[in-house]
């Protein structure tokens, strides 16, 4: 009896232990802490995503690299933007995308992690020392988007940064962040001053890409969808969101980032779901997807980078994701004249597997893609043809010599593929070598108001 007891104490403690160390964000995990241990209480702090550790690092010293790329595999590579986690087995990736776990420490008493500068700097200068030893140049991405997108900073949710414009509404995530105004010209440079600090703590870090802004216009009806349950849009209105756009867009110029709006064409004209786990299509809906295309075509002289969204395209015959769709990749560079990166999203995501799996392959896309042995491979090769510049593929540490082999295969076989790789690493290399855009930086108040 005493061993019985002795042995449900032990796992009493156990099960407790684990309790503790598991992140309150884990679902059931803080009620469940609150019921067994009602002495622990949350920290009002962590209830939001944006706080941060209190450490300020002076900025980063950015290495020189010798930019030898005499393979043909290290020179594809640079298409390629990956994970540090990945770099053991992609060895020469052109970009390196931190991950929240990257930049973030978990609050065992609060519900989110806080930013922590010391644990970025630890992981920015092992991706960049690592580079350097190997002999080879990188960029650095961040997601850059901030609020439930946790990764460098503290930038309140988008979803709160818009309706704080408009009608000086201070949400959860802007609390503590701005001084409620009441004049709109006050809470613009508010705004404005928010982005500049983001894009200086980016530029300490060593940060030259964020994948922002996120330009993705909301339909207020479709509530279930990703991006308006996680408060990635800054507004249901397109001009909000422009202008907004363009404030955060001219704050990283300004700090030396470059910017990649996304996602193109929308991912928000979505009723339902997650579009990077289920295969959709935008609806045929021509006055919604005008309007998305006219507010990328009044951002693209400012952009440097586009991302194409994991979604099918409803002028495609087979509704084929923009990722592979040529008609979205002409529609940038002939009708916008955009003449920036355009970057695939995450080619890992069940919806292109999906997608691949669903649509008809033509007989000259089955030669190209004939030595694959998964969806990457597959996916790489197709939006390489269809002309995006570089591909965010990551967490695929085995898949990567097959897919390098397979762009390889096509590279060799077709004419019309390797032209189109070959301009991919033309822009890539200016991308490189260029830096952002130059535009002239302007006062938030002098931005046009639509009101």
């Amino acid at each position: 009896m005493r061993k019985l007891l002795t042995a449900l104490l032990v796992l009493a403690g156990l099960s407790a232990g684990a309790l503790l160390v598991l992140p309150n964000s884990t679902p059931g995990v803080l009620q469940a802490k609150q019921k067994i241990a009602s002495f622990i209480a949350v920290d009002a702090r962590y209830e939001v995503p944006n706080t941060a550790r209190d450490t300020s690092l002076p900025p980063v010293d950015r290495p020189a690299y010798p930019a030898q790329r005499p393979d043909w595999e290290s020179r594809i590579a640079r298409l390629f933007v990956t994970y540090p986690s990945d770099l053991d087995h992609l060895r020469s990736p052109g970009a390196v995308l931190l991950e929240k776990w990257n930049t973030r420490a978990q609050n065992r008493f609060g519900r989110y992690s806080s930013y922590d500068p010391v644990q970025t700097r630890s992981v920015a200068e092992g991706v960049r020392d690592t580079m350097q030893a190997r002999r080879h140049d990188v960029l650095l991405y961040d997601e850059g988007e901030g609020g439930y997108v946790m990764r460098i900073g503290t930038l309140p949710a988008p979803a709160e940064i818009g309706p704080y414009l408009t009608d000086g509404t201070v949400g959860p995530t802007m609390e503590g962040h701005v001084s409620a105004a009441e004049n709109r010209s006050d809470r613009k440079a508010q705004i404005g001053a928010l982005f500049a600090a983001l894009a200086e703590e980016l530029a300490n870090q060593g940060i030259d890409v964020v994948l922002a802004p996120m330009i993705d216009v909301a339909e207020p009806s479709y509530d279930e969808n990703f991006v308006f349950q996680d408060d990635r849009f800054f507004s249901h209105r397109d001009a909000i969101v422009h202008e907004l756009a363009v404030l955060y867009i001219d704050a990283m110029h300004q700090a030396g980032i470059r910017t990649v709006g996304k996602h193109f064409l929308t991912l928000a004209q979505l009723p339902h779901s997650d579009a990077h786990d289920v295969y959709m299509v935008n609806p045929a809906d021509t006055a919604a997807n005008n309007s998305a295309l006219r507010l990328y075509a009044r951002l693209a002289n400012r952009l440097d980078g586009i991302m194409l969204a994991p979604v099918g395209n409803p002028e495609e015959e087979d509704n084929r994701l923009y990722l592979f769709s040529r008609q979205a990749v002409q529609a940038l560079r002939d009708s916008l004249g955009f003449s920036g990166l355009i970057i695939t999203d995450e080619l890992g995501m069940q919806s292109i597997k999906r997608t691949l799996d669903a649509i008809q392959l033509s007989d000259r896309e089955r030669r190209l893609t004939e030595p694959a042995e998964s969806h990457h491979a597959v996916a790489a090769v197709l939006a390489l043809d269809a002309g995006a510049d570089q591909l965010l593929l990551s967490r695929t540490a085995n898949k990567f010599p097959n897919v390098l082999a397979t762009i390889r295969h096509a590279y060799d076989l077709d004419a019309d593929f390797r032209a189109r790789v070959d301009s991919a690493l033309v822009r890539y290399d200016r991308w490189v070598n260029q830096g952002p855009r130059t535009q002239p930086i302007l006062d938030p108040a002098q931005i046009a108001s639509p009101e």
